[in-house]
Parts: structure tokens; C-alpha cells; sequence
């Protein structure tokens, strides 16, 4: 591979000795040395040729025609810049757009959801007449499901989310981030556990309850360095007081699931007297006759 250059100097000397000794023979048995050398070509063979077949013993010819071709592009892109610049961008807009596309795709239908039995979990939305989706759920709608038997596990307003901004404050840097707002049984619901603390009670879901939010894992990394005495600490969410109860694994991403798109950093608990009127249903499935 490094010494390829030699091999094929090697070569070319050690043809040009054979011939140079056939040309001194021809000499020797009475002929002129113009006659010798095109007596000696002619039964030599042609040299160039020779030369290319006997350097295919140390070649990869398939790999090194695909570096040639490359080299020839590289020239041409060169020769002009102009056309050079266009066709990066097109190439970086095609990848771009396909390595979205498809972190997207590997999430959503390849890896397995970090929930308790991902297969068996149901969103199910009101359609109106004209087939588009409908206004929230109500407790009538969240009772006629409840009596279906259909359901193995039903919450409506148990397990809601509600996306928003939030605004951190307190402890360090102030920072604008995106969150949710859930209830106390919704970690539990679908079977996810914090990797430190615990989740949200029932008394910090009611009104004028102690305030607490739980933090994402690339928070806790990006705001606190993963420090393992986060948990208890203030801060101020939108200028109120909560405690940190808790800190999500890496592997439980809320935005990759409910908001693709959107990084979800904070988990608040959901007021229900206040969100009772369009809280979203999440159900669990027994079978899949409803599918």
C-alpha cells in the first residue's frame, strides 16, 4: 500500500533489462541494432500493457477506480465554485431533511416507547362531523367511557398534560423553558419512575397546594450538573416557589412522544378544579377489538 511506487519502478526497470537483453542477442546474431530493437519489440510484446497487467497483481482495482473517480470530481468542483456551492447546499439540504425525517420515524415507530405496556396505550380524540377533531372531553364523555368495558384502565382528568412556557428563576440563571402540566397519577399510569425523588401527590395537584415541579434529565444535567442533592431545593417557576421532588431518566422523553419537535425540561402539577373542563384522556386498552 506505502510502497506501490517502488514495486512499480521495480517493474518498469526489470522489463526494460529483458529487453534491452533481447535487443543484445538479436545484435550478437548479425543484426543491425535498429532491426534488433523492432525485432525485439515485436516479440516482447508491448510494453505499456504489459507493465498495466502486471501492476494489477498489487491493485484493488474496484476501490482505487472509486478514488480516481472521486479525485476527478474534487477537480471539476474546483475548476467551478459557483456549481461547487450549490451542490453542497443541495447535499446539505437533502441530509438535513432526511436525518430529521428520519430521527422522527426511528422514535416514533422503532424504538419502544419508555412506558408500561406501550402497545396496550390508547389516545383516543373527538372527531366532529366533518371529520376533524373536536372540542376537549367532558365529565359526561369521561363517565360514558368509563362504564365501557372495553377499558382496562381509564383517566381523563387523573392523568392529564397541558403544554406551556415556564420562566426559572432563583437558584441560578433565569431561563425560559417548556413544560407540562400533569397529574399525580400520570408517571404512575404509564409506569414511569423519576430517577430521583418521586412523583407529584395528590396534595400538590389541588388548589393552593405546595408548589413542586420535577425536572427533565437534560435539565438536571444543563442547569444543576446532575447533582444528586437537587432533590428538596427551591426555585421560582413564573415567579412562585416550588420544591424539586424529582428528576426523569434520560430515557423518558415526554416531547418526543406528545410534542415532537419540542424539548419538555419541566413537569408541573395539574390543578384539576381549574382544568377539569378540557383535560386530555389517556386510556389503556384490554385487547384490541377497539383498535
Amino acid at each position: 500500500m506505502f510502497t506501490r511506487g517502488q514495486l512499480y519502478r521495480d517493474l518498469s526497470e526489470e522489463m526494460r533489462q529483458h529487453l534491452d537483453e533481447k535487443v543484445e542477442a538479436l545484435v550478437q546474431s548479425g543484426l543491425s541494432r535498429e532491426e534488433a530493437v523492432a525485432a525485439a519489440r515485436r516479440e516482447f510484446g508491448n510494453v505499456t500493457s504489459l507493465e498495466e497487467r502486471g501492476r494489477e497483481v498489487w491493485q484493488w482495482p474496484t476501490f482505487e477506480s472509486f478514488l480516481f473517480d472521486i479525485r476527478y470530481a474534487l477537480r471539476q468542483l474546483r475548476r467551478q465554485p459557483s456549481f461547487t456551492v450549490v451542490a453542497v447546499l443541495i447535499l446539505g439540504l437533502g441530509i438535513g431533511a432526511n436525518t430529521a425525517v428520519f430521527s422522527v420515524v426511528d422514535r416514533l415507530l422503532f424504538e419502544p416507547l419508555a412506558f408500561r405496556d406501550p402497545d396496550r396505550l390508547a389516545w383516543i380524540m373527538r372527531m366532529n362531523a366533518n371529520g376533524r377533531v373536536g372540542r376537549s372531553w367532558t365529565v359526561a364523555d369521561y363517565e360514558n367511557l368509563r362504564d365501557m368495558e372495553a377499558f382496562e384502565e381509564l383517566t381523563t382528568y387523573e392523568a392529564a398534560f397541558a403544554r406551556s412556557s415556564y420562566k426559572l428563576s432563583g437558584d441560578a440563571d433565569p431561563d425560559r423553558v417548556a413544560g407540562v402540566m400533569v397529574a399525580a397519577s400520570f408517571f404512575p399510569f404509564l409506569g414511569a419512575s423519576p430517577l430521583l425523588g418521586r412523583p407529584f401527590t395528590d396534595a400538590e395537584c389541588r388548589l393552593n397546594g405546595p408548589g413542586a415541579v420535577i425536572l427533565s434529565h437534560g435539565l438536571w444535567q444543563r442547569r444543576y450538573s446532575g447533582r444528586s442533592d437537587v432533590i428538596g431545593r427551591q426555585l421560582m417557576v413564573n415567579d412562585r416557589p416550588a420544591t424539586i421532588v424529582g428528576v426523569m431518566p434520560p430515557t423518558f422523553d415526554f416531547g418526543a412522544v406528545f410534542a415532537p419537535g419540542v424539548q419538555i425540561d419541566v413537569y408541573m402539577p395539574a390543578v384539576f378544579d381549574v382544568l377539569r373542563d378540557w383535560a386530555t384522556p389517556w386510556r389503556s386498552l384490554r385487547g384490541t377489538g377497539l383498535m
